[in-house]
């Protein structure tokens, strides 16, 4: 480590400690100055007291909101580029968020974040995904709150002559799953037949070391997280 280095990382240690330790108690554990400690203490409060200074002009602001209410399917990275904005693509989302739009896109649900290992041994992540024979990728926007359904964030798209195959697969701690063709419109009770009929075979066969209790499915089939228990007799109940 460096002198500029191990600086730095004096300079941290001094901001984390600063809550725990009086002035002096910091300057012995750390081998500095009471008055190092003192001056990187007050320099940390003025700074954190100091307003950012804005890097776009209320035009600017006016001008990305408008361009979103315009095409809320946009993303903040083609704002910035359509715009000429000196800005980066950060800037650019925090004035929408700022306005009130918030960005959406698929994603699970968080509640399960902090279990330990052994939650996570017994858990199987699923998920259905369309291929389609078109360019259209992710489609991302920003909207309000409770806008979902508003006719502006409704996308449309013309797939006359277009090729899909819909398929559903699995994933765990123990390793990848198998694939299954999801035939016609995936619906809740395809979903448990696919899971009876086809998964529960699939990780027998694959022999999965999963420990001894209920299996948790973590499934997002209609844009929503939900999670089933299977209690190893072929016994599937809705969490």
């Amino acid at each position: 480590m460096n002198i500029t280095q191990q600086r730095l990382t004096t300079h941290g240690q001094i901001i984390a400690l600063r809550e725990g330790l009086t002035v002096r108690a910091i300057a012995d554990r750390l081998v500095v100055s009471t008055s190092t400690v003192t001056r990187l203490i007050r320099r940390y409060a003025e700074t954190e007291r100091r307003p950012r200074p804005r890097l776009t002009t209320g035009d600017e602001d006016a001008t990305i909101i408008v361009a979103i209410q315009n095409n809320p399917f946009s993303n903040a990275v083609a704002i910035r580029e359509a715009l000429h904005l000196d800005v980066c693509a950060q800037t650019v989302r925090s004035c929408l968020h700022e306005a009130g739009k918030q960005h959406r896109v698929p994603a699970f649900a968080q509640q399960y974040v902090r279990e330990d290992p052994e939650f996570w041994s017994r858990v199987v992540f699923t998920d259905e995904k369309t291929f389609a024979s078109t360019n259209h990728g992710k489609i991302h926007l920003w909207r309000p709150n409770r806008t979902r359904y508003d006719r502006a964030h409704i996308y449309e798209v013309a797939r006359s002559g277009c090729v899909t195959l819909s398929v559903w697969c699995y994933i765990s701690l123990h390793g990848m799953g198998d694939v299954f063709q999801i035939h016609g419109r995936f619906t809740a009770n395809k979903f448990l037949d696919i899971v009876r009929n086809q998964f529960l075979p699939s990780i027998q066969e694959r022999n999965f070391p999963f420990p001894a209790g209920p299996i948790t499915f973590i499934n997002d089939p209609h844009g929503q997280s939900s999670a089933l228990v299977f209690d190893g007799q072929q016994h599937l109940r809705l969490l």
